[in-house]
């Protein structure tokens, strides 16, 4: 997903729209499983990112426009605000820490839990989440500032421990973007 980002980001496309249902693993002969970004209805292109912009979004939007989907928007985005490729990362962010402890967390409340906090096994590796908490910060700049630096922090630990089954079958995700907190979540 991170790579897409990366190479949509590389264009100017901001996609505004990254939840669990526009996220799909595809296995590849001989490449294993690939995560693809689906639908880009909602995607805007930010001029100034990139020489190679692609034509204009048939229906545009302008800032105070509300698009996407709320449990993964950005707070920036929710505000109706002008969004950046950072408002995706964010999303990112929420779509992993679901993935890893099993519910969506409240962004706005003071202290986010650690997503290992409800993660089951002894696969979580040590420092993912330092890397997911900073993918949802409340602001920008308190994230990471592109696809690429995401990545690259979460590569050595991916590497270094995998859950059992991941490459062969996807993580659990949430259906219809609902809300759950395990027992105990604050």
């Amino acid at each position: 997903g991170l790579r897409g980002l990366t190479a949509a980001h590389a264009l100017g496309i901001v996609h505004r729209d990254i939840k669990p249902e526009n996220l799909f693993l595809h296995q590849e002969q001989g490449l294993g499983a690939r995560l693809k970004i689906l639908d880009f209805g909602w995607a805007r292109v930010v001029p100034g990112l990139s020489t190679r912009l692609p034509l204009p979004a048939a229906v545009p939007t302008q800032t105070g426009d509300t698009v996407g989907t709320p449990l993964f928007m950005s707070p920036e985005g929710a505000r109706g605000e002008k969004v950046d490729l950072r408002a995706d990362l964010y999303s990112m962010g929420v779509v992993l820490y679901a993935a890893l402890g099993g519910f969506i967390p409240d962004t706005h409340s003071a202290q986010i839990p650690a997503p290992s906090q409800y993660a089951e096994g002894d696969w979580y590796p040590p420092g993912l989440d330092e890397v997911v908490l900073r993918a949802i910060q409340p602001e920008p700049e308190a994230r990471f500032q592109s696809a690429q630096d995401f990545l690259s922090a979460l590569q050595p630990l991916v590497r270094s421990s995998r859950p059992p089954g991941s490459l062969s079958e996807p993580p659990p995700m949430l259906g219809s973007a609902q809300q759950r907190k395990p027992s105990g979540a604050p």
